[in-house]
């Protein structure tokens, strides 16, 4: 059973990708009927798309990439989280 606050806290850190996202609200909205923070999750899932668009989508990409992610990963890992968390492994090691 997914908990409304747990879907909010992934949501406003934007760490899955929009897909992800949004079978995760839908399922955690099936889990809990009765859930307070049905108008927020839906309010911050809907600004999380908008600001996922295919321009960004693709920066992203090409940012793995860059950093040595092969394209299938690259593609399955479309999140700024992953960017940040390569680019300090790379500071570390660079």
């Amino acid at each position: 059973m997914f908990k409304p606050e747990a879907t909010l806290r992934l949501l406003k850190e934007r760490f899955w990708g929009a897909k992800a996202m949004e079978r995760r609200v839908i399922r955690c909205c099936a889990d809990n009927p009765d859930c307070s923070c049905k108008d927020e999750c839906q309010a911050l899932y809907d600004a999380f798309v908008n600001a996922t668009d295919n321009d960004r989508r693709k920066e992203i990409y090409h940012q793995l990439r860059d950093l040595g992610v092969g394209s299938v990963k690259a593609r399955a890992n479309l999140s700024d989280k992953r960017v940040r968390e390569l680019e300090a492994i790379g500071d570390k090691h660079g």
